[in-house]
């Protein structure tokens, strides 16, 4: 895959779990990768921003404006476009399903 023809994804939730992996796989696969996650500081994200990608902060609850302008101003200066995204932001409920409103 060329540089040219290099598609740009655009995963949220890329500090753990399946966003990690899923950023790390496209990374060697030769994607161009934007990963999004509440904190760019941690170890992941900074694994992550060596294989290549862009770190984006993104916070969850901000307001759809405000989401829009940092991917705005963030992914498309870096490659024109985002070709992929892959919402996979989420939050973890524990206990008891009972016990969960």
């Amino acid at each position: 895959m060329s540089t040219s023809e290099k598609l740009v994804v655009l995963i949220t939730g890329a500090s753990s779990g399946f966003g990690f992996h899923l950023s790390k796989s496209f990374l060697v696969h030769g994607y161009h990768v934007l990963a999004a996650s509440r904190s760019i500081t941690s170890s992941p994200m900074q694994e992550l921003k060596s294989l290549g990608a862009i770190l984006l902060k993104l916070d969850p609850n901000a307001s759809p404006e405000v989401l829009n302008e940092i991917i705005t101003k963030n992914a498309i200066p870096a490659y024109g476009r985002v070709d992929i995204l892959v919402n996979n932001a989420g939050y973890l409920i524990q206990g008891a399903l009972e016990e969960i409103p």
